[in-house]
């Protein structure tokens, strides 16, 4: 019984050890993590709008990578050597759920995410996973 126990601690630290690691370096996973935060603060911007009713503006500050929304910040950072921009630069929420609409453009070297925004219901999709 001792000698099954120390093969499931042995075998759950490598576990923990060596599946971070190979998680990490697959190619797109910080690019789908950074555009899980980006559409989150969409549906924050877009909620408090309707929620505050009234007109909410986010943006992306490239140089401290963070979504902002009426110029505060409103997410987490995202990964360092990952860009994101937005279509217009910056997407206006409406307190009827409409708004500008946009596209939000996701790079990390060769992979891209585009997020398109909606302007009738303010809701964010993902578009694409292209390469360039």
């Amino acid at each position: 019984m001792l000698e099954i126990l120390l093969v499931l601690v042995i075998l759950a630290f490598a576990v923990g050890v060596v599946v971070p690691r190979v998680v990490g370096r697959m190619p797109g996973h910080e690019l789908d993590a950074a555009t899980a935060l980006v559409a989150q603060a969409i549906e924050m911007a877009q909620l408090r709008a309707v929620s505050e009713r009234v007109p909410v503006i986010i943006s992306f500050d490239a140089a401290r990578r963070v979504a902002l929304l009426d110029g505060r910040p409103a997410t987490g950072v995202w990964p360092v050597g990952i860009s994101v921009t937005a279509s217009p630069a910056r997407l206006r929420f409406e307190p009827d759920y409409g708004g500008s609409g946009g596209v939000v453009l996701l790079q990390a070297g060769s992979l891209a995410r585009r997020l398109a925004v909606d302007p009738l219901t303010g809701r964010a999709r993902a578009v694409t996973d292209t390469g360039r």
